[in-house]
């Protein structure tokens, strides 16, 4: 890749076990906000002790040192909040390698009982080659497996994901629905075999959020904006095909997954997410280009 090239970027993974467990995740509560800066991630977890003996264990929070670019992994210096039973409880910090480390915390279960786990932070966006870093990620993803060690399958996994932009090329796992600014999936004894990934056309989202991340709807539209948001609709659905070809063959350079080990992509999955977008972006400019004609 090129210097001046996008990157994957990580937003860090879910909380899992230090060790073999018999709690199941019985249910899992994953926000994500995207923001042109920043993402916002929030994971409440509902996890039961089946079994008929209480048990304790330590549970961790994966996170990544300071490496060069690209960015594999959320950075240590992001500390995450916790909560456990609707209570704040204190980290500790694990190192492991030079570019690894964990934070750590202890948990209780009596039998048969069902604890709250809560996980927030904030995550900053790095593409220093980009004005806006969103427009510098390449991919956003989630680390769905890092919390494969608890006992069993999800038994429910609901993920809500808001975003300023349309312009996605490809998202996993499979089972998602869309609609303007937001991405649902509601998945059920789920397998934690694939994260969760965002994927953004560069060049596009960067025309995007110049016209519409900016929310400039409360005066009237220049005549080269409504020229240039026009553009931006018949850009995407007249080049839907070559969009999603290109991305597919830059995610799936030797660099990108030998570093990121995303989940694979193909030529077809991309195109079908690529023309859901086409016609959300229709439909973002078509609301923006009403709603500016509206005002005095």
């Amino acid at each position: 890749m090129g210097r001046a090239d996008p990157f994957p970027m990580s937003i860090g993974g879910a909380p899992g076990p230090l060790v073999q467990t018999q709690v199941v995740l019985a249910q899992e509560d994953l926000t994500l906000g995207l923001f042109p800066t920043v993402v916002k991630v929030s994971a409440k977890l509902d996890l039961h002790n089946p079994g008929a003996k209480p048990e304790k264990l330590e549970v961790g929070f994966p996170c990544q040192g300071e490496t060069s670019e690209p960015v594999v992994g959320l950075a240590c210096s992001v500390r995450p909040e916790v909560s456990v039973a609707g209570r704040p409880v204190s980290l500790r910090f694990r190192r492991g390698n030079k570019h690894a480390g964990t934070w750590v915390w202890p948990m209780y279960f009596a039998k048969n009982q069902h604890v709250e786990l809560t996980v927030s932070y904030t995550v900053p966006l790095q593409n220093p080659r980009y004005k806006v870093p969103l427009a510098g990620a390449a991919a956003v993803y989630y680390r769905l497996t890092t919390g494969a060690r608890w006992a069993h399958s999800i038994e429910r996994l609901d993920i809500d994901v808001t975003t300023p932009v349309e312009t996605l090329t490809y998202l996993a796992p499979p089972g998602y629905s869309r609609t303007l600014g937001r991405i649902n999936w509601h998945l059920t004894q789920h397998e934690p075999r694939q994260d969760v990934v965002i994927g953004l056309a560069p060049e596009e989202t960067s025309r995007y959020l110049s016209l519409l991340g900016q929310k400039e709807m409360a005066s009237p539209l220049r005549p080269e904006r409504d020229r240039d948001l026009r553009d931006l609709a018949t850009h995407f659905t007249t080049q839907v095909k070559q969009i999603a070809e290109s991305y597919t063959k830059f995610y799936g350079l030797p660099a990108i997954q030998k570093e990121h080990q995303l989940p694979a992509l193909t030529q077809e999955v991309a195109l079908r997410c690529s023309e859901e977008s086409a016609r959300l972006i229709e439909r973002a400019v078509a609301a923006e280009l009403a709603a500016a004609s509206t005002t005095p």
